[in-house]
């Protein structure tokens, strides 16, 4: 029988449900609210938790909108428009933040996305089955499945996933029951789906959308081409685009014209599914390291990818369950969900086939998805996994109705037949034990006494096995246990900065290469607590034109042991530099450095700055000494990739170009008068076209015969970062191809002897 209509005190009991499940899965985070993060030490937690400061800080203390960035990517800031398209996940926990603080709301709101995910997809299943244990089930699936587990180590805006059931019920809802209430409630969830991130708008709810719209149209079209239904359910999608069209809308004309190509970042072969990893436990299962082969195998299904994007195991029980749902259960409601998780599934490995860890080399749909517009900045199809797992959720709910269904026809029917042979007479109800009272509280079954209308026997078996699932579904969920933490604790001295009202920056090193960003990630962190400007940042992509000022501040202090081929500061020289940007502080993370450099390289900075202010295994803190900065202003200057690093030819330093690199120059304050630029070039072995152009403007095209002295100009200067682009129209040749040595570099020109200097001006 269907259960009762569901009430709040039950929503309660179904939450401390999920609560527990929550802090047993995810110990020791329950126990360490305030002293530590959750997440894996160093890696993308720190960035979510720094926009949840962000948040705060920019609309209660500055009173400006959270996409203005000013207190990253120093001196110049950044407008961010990933901070504007996904606003969701940092408003919502804003009251958290400021309630609790940084650190422990974070951990608190990422500890709640657990409990509402879990209750959010019992309440779909439970509207679709009215079974409470089916939606039970279905609910600890879609808030503990491997996948979510492996992203909530660090990505806190793929773990807010519980919206995303909430907008599938009141869709559903709407199309059974066309109402102006059902599409304002439909059209509310929608509308905040949106604005969660945009990875879930591909990936999960398009989707979604997609598959039921064509379904009902298709096999439901006497009660779906109505114009009751059709009517609200355009309403419903209307409202939904309306509040997330300020959010969108502006993302979207930007992309179109091209100003975020930057998001775009390769590895989508890498990041596709396996096609086996949905039947291989995740390869970080605790119980695997009892089972070494078995983990090698798992490993290998990860491949170029990482565990964290690469783990999408579906469960064996889960996946038998929903075979029996699809083959037993009625089709009108089954068939849907059947074709969401198997389109979700094909999507999911990526634009061709990976089986065993291998590439087949075999086309598959994605490759056609990747050509839509924005699809192709969805480098992780593996992320179609929060999908299919939604989807098998449902589909394990209905196979539970069916299953429970034929139980309950037999065990209660044994039961009955039992009782009257063996004591005829009518006995008092058995008053339910805790246990038992807490399982019929969750699952509708009253397991002491019977659920209504059914027999004893029927009730307590039904219950048991319904337990035994959720324990073995659980059992092949683990994926992360016990789950990482990292440590919040910070020197004393950033809350001495915090309260220093001074306007200055900071500057954390290393901040190169930027594919390195733990020392980033921290920096950040530390951020949240001494309040200040710092140089560097890494918040979803690195904007454009921030990369250069962020390695020449780098190279201030740690120089590669020569003079380069453009003159610079370097090492104690630099400190009137640093004055002239307002920096006071360095700040140094050993703990992400080489072990063979981090002495000496903090040995140069010590060298330049004198000695730390304080040190420790993770942090060395130094003062820039205090003094005046140029007479007049300077430019920072640093060389992109494909340049070669500096090399001595003929007793001065020379740089050896590929074919495409960059010099960065950056102003604190641009400069009234232009400049030109002087350089010697030299060809490698064949005469080369060389185009150079300043901020995109082209300047000069010429062809390199032989050695020589070459200028360009006028460079007319902006302030911040400029980009003067070299581009060699010929290619570049490696010479152990056409000289027959060792030397595998690609090589084009030469460079020697580059000077800045300013140009004479008519008065």
């Amino acid at each position: 029988m269907s259960p009762r209509p569901i009430r709040w005190r039950h929503v309660v009991f179904v939450m401390l449900f999920f609560a527990v499940c929550t802090f047993v899965l995810t110990y020791p985070v329950g126990v360490q609210w305030a002293s530590h993060l959750a997440g894996t030490p160093g890696e993308d937690a720190l960035q979510h938790l720094w926009i949840s400061w962000w948040t705060q800080k920019a609309l209660v203390d500055l009173g400006i909108s959270p996409t203005q960035v000013d207190w990253l990517y120093y001196p110049d800031g950044v407008t961010h428009p990933m901070l504007w398209v996904t606003p969701y996940p940092a408003v919502s926990g804003l009251p958290l933040t400021l309630g609790l603080g940084p650190v422990a709301g974070y951990n608190v709101h990422w500890w709640l996305s657990f409990v509402l995910a879990g209750l959010s997809a019992y309440l779909l299943i439970l509207y679709l089955t009215r079974n409470r244990l089916a939606a039970l089930l279905g609910g600890f699936m879609f808030a503990f499945f491997p996948n979510r587990m492996a992203q909530s180590t660090a990505h806190l805006a793929q773990s807010l996933t519980y919206l995303f059931p909430l907008c599938a019920l009141y869709l559903i809802r709407l199309k059974r029951r066309p109402d102006l209430r059902g599409a304002l409630v439909f059209g509310l969830f929608l509308g905040l789906s949106l604005v969660v991130n945009i990875v879930h708008i591909a990936y999960l709810l398009i989707p979604l959308l997609t598959v039921f719209v064509l379904y009902w149209a298709v096999a439901e079209r006497a009660s779906f081409w109505t114009e009751l239904t059709l009517s609200f359910l355009a309403l419903g999608l209307a409202i939904g685009g309306l509040l997330s069209a300020p959010f969108l809308i502006p993302f979207v004309r930007a992309s179109l014209a091209g100003k975020l190509n930057y998001l775009s970042q390769g590895g989508v072969n890498d990041f596709s599914s396996d096609l086996l990893a949905f039947v291989v436990p995740a390869a970080t299962h605790p119980l695997l390291d009892t089972w070494p082969a078995l983990r090698d195998f798992a490993t290998r299904l990860i491949g170029g990818g990482s565990p964290r994007e690469n783990t999408v195991y579906l469960g064996i029980l889960p996946l038998l369950l929903a075979v029996w749902a699809v083959w037993r259960g009625r089709r009108a409601r089954v068939r849907p969900w059947a074709w969401l998780a198997l389109i979700a599934a094909v999507l999911s490995l990526g634009p061709a086939l990976k089986v065993a860890g291998y590439a087949t080399g075999w086309p598959m749909p994605y490759a056609l998805a990747q050509r839509l517009p924005f699809y192709q900045w969805g480098r992780i199809p593996g992320r179609f996994n929060e999908t299919i797992v939604l989807a098998l959720a449902v589909l394990v709910g209905f196979a539970w109705v069916s299953i429970s269904a034929s139980l309950r026809i037999r065990w209660g029917s044994a039961g009955d037949q039992a009782g009257s042979a063996g004591d005829p007479t009518p006995k008092d109800p058995v008053p339910p034990s805790p246990a038992s009272y807490w399982a019929g509280r969750l699952t509708g079954w009253d397991v002491g006494r019977g659920h209504i209308g059914s027999p004893l026997r029927a009730g307590r078996w039904v219950a048991g096995l319904g337990a035994a699932l959720l324990v073995v579904i659980g059992f092949e969920y683990l994926a992360v246990w016990p789950f990482p933490t990292m440590s919040a604790a910070v020197p004393d001295l950033f809350r001495g900065w915090a309260r220093d009202r001074a306007d200055f920056a900071v500057l954390d090193l290393p901040q190169w290469p930027l594919w390195e960003r733990e020392a980033s990630n921290y920096a950040m962190f530390d951020q949240t607590v001494h309040g200040h400007k710092i140089v560097g940042g890494y918040v979803w992509r690195l904007p454009q034109h921030r990369d250069g000022a962020m390695k020449a501040f780098q190279e201030l202090l740690w120089p590669d042991g020569q003079t380069d081929v453009i003159q610079r500061r370097r090492g104690a020289e630099a400190v009137p530099l640093l004055n002239q940007y307002g920096i006071r502080y360095v700040v140094i993370h050993p703990g992400v450095m080489d072990a063979e450099d981090r002495e000496p390289d903090i040995a140069k900075v010590t060298a330049a700055l004198g000695h730390p202010l304080y040190r420790s295994d993770d942090l060395v803190v130094f003062a820039v000494p205090s003094g005046a900065p140029p007479a007049s202003p300077e430019s920072l200057t640093s060389f992109g990739y494909n340049w070669y690093l500096a090399e001595p030819i003929d007793s001065r330093p020379a740089r050896w170009l590929m074919n495409d690199g960059t010099l960065y120059v950056h102003w604190v304050q641009a400069p009234a008068a232009p400049y030109r630029l002087t350089m010697n070039v030299e060809p490698f072995r064949r005469a080369r076209r060389l185009q150079v152009s300043l901020n995109g403007r082209l300047l000069a095209e010429t062809a390199v015969k032989d050695q020589g002295r070459m200028e360009v100009g006028p460079l007319v200067w902006q302030r911040g970062q400029n980009e003067i682009a070299f581009h060699v129209l010929d290619g570049c040749d490696v010479p152990a191809d056409v000289v027959g040595n060792d030397d595998r570099r690609c090589l084009s020109l030469l460079f020697q002897d580059m000077t800045l200097t300013p140009m004479e001006t008519t008065p």
